[in-house]
């Protein structure tokens, strides 16, 4: 009798366990998320602004202080294959955030169509990659 007790008892608790630990992925799976899209937020902010003219430095060092982080959730769908015939450079191992932040803040050639092309086509790079996540 107490066998059969302790056995219901025993499967019970590790049920509860096992909700436990799924609400705790849920709950870690949504704040990934919003990072992910105050992320993508910014980044489209920070690219809007340089493409006008303007900098906005304090948006710049948001996502600065958490590339790192967002650079790891992408994991291998943020890293890329990349020929870059300007700077003579050609990588199989190429995260796109972690290089591309420079890019937006060292980027002063608005009228220079082929610079523009470029960084516009990282920006684009950028937020697909930041789509897919």
């Amino acid at each position: 009798m107490w066998q059969n007790f302790l056995l219901i008892i025993i499967i019970v608790s590790i049920a509860i366990i096992g909700l436990i630990i799924k609400l705790i992925d849920i709950s870690n799976m949504q704040s990934r998320r919003e990072f992910t899209i105050e992320f993508f937020n910014n980044l489209n902010s920070l690219i809007g602004t340089k493409v006008n003219g303007a900098y906005d430095n304090q948006t710049y060092i948001w996502l600065t202080e958490r590339v790192d982080k967002m650079q790891k959730e992408l994991g291998v769908m943020g890293i890329y294959s990349m020929i870059d015939n300007l700077a003579g450079i050609k990588t199989d191992n190429y995260p796109v955030l972690l290089n591309f932040l420079p890019e937006i803040a060292s980027f002063n050639e608005i009228h220079n169509s082929i610079l523009y092309e470029r960084f516009a086509k990282s920006a684009q790079t950028c937020r697909d990659t930041l789509h897919k996540t």
